[in-house]
């Protein structure tokens, strides 16, 4: 079985749910980048990080983020804010060494009844979006 999330749907979600403004795009299979708006003091910057899938399991994926020492700052600190705002989901967003950022999906009461039945295969970058397999256990 195979999902199909557009740039433009994985935008709208984010702006939707966490109020930010993100541009996807592709880098490769295995790798896209993702550009927001960042407003420090009175000026505006474009911050650009690049996610790559490093591992996919049944039940989660593997990411690694690049963007600079600024942006590995900011990465850490948004996720210490989102363990701290979002308390039943910080067993899900565990840091790894490296830049690397484990998202355990079973640890997500929302995704537990649908992995039940279903297994992640693989993960890839398209020209226009982010495409999901999975297979029926």
């Amino acid at each position: 079985m195979k999902l199909n999330f557009s740039f433009a749907e994985v935008g709208e979600y984010v702006k939707e749910h966490y109020g930010k403004s993100v541009v996807l795009s592709r880098v490769g299979d295995k790798e896209l980048c993702v550009t927001y708006q960042q407003k420090i003091v009175i000026k505006t910057f474009n911050v650009s990080v690049n996610i790559a899938i490093e591992d996919v399991r049944p039940d989660g994926v593997t990411i690694k983020y690049d963007g600079g020492l600024g942006v590995d700052t900011l990465i850490s600190g948004a996720l210490m804010v989102f363990k701290s705002a979002f308390s039943e989901l910080s067993a899900m967003v565990i840091p790894e060494d490296g830049h690397r950022i484990r998202v355990e999906l079973s640890e997500v009461k929302q995704a537990q009844k649908a992995l039940e039945m279903l297994a992640l295969k693989d993960v890839w970058v398209t020209g226009e979006g982010v495409s999901i397999e999975a297979s029926l256990k």
